[in-house]
């Protein structure tokens, strides 16, 4: 078993969804089987051997019955950005947007 690692973010959005699983009154084979994954999924990812797409992150929250949008918004509450990223503008191929295809 390999220790948490990640940023405070991280380690806080791990520890979010472990104790709504276990407040759910979930194990974690009883939620991976509402997933459709190994409970060894679940494992990994309570354990921060595994990260999570915003897709996977979107399915756990539905079957704990949590607000994505809401779990997010606690996220940032909780824990303020780093300096680089406050008040930060948009690239200028951001601005411009997507490219098109020339023909």
């Amino acid at each position: 078993m390999r220790p948490k690692r990640g940023t405070s973010q991280h380690l806080l959005l791990l520890d979010t969804l472990t104790r709504s699983r276990i407040s759910a009154g979930l194990t974690q084979a009883e939620l991976a089987k509402a997933l459709g994954t190994p409970q060894s999924y679940v494992s990994k990812y309570e354990l921060g051997v595994r990260r999570l797409d915003v897709i996977e992150f979107i399915a756990i929250c539905r079957a704990l019955s949590l607000d994505p949008a809401g779990v997010v918004e606690h996220l940032a509450e909780a824990s303020k950005l780093p300096r680089m990223f406050q008040g930060a503008k948009p690239s200028k191929s951001a601005r411009r947007g997507p490219r098109r295809k020339r023909t």
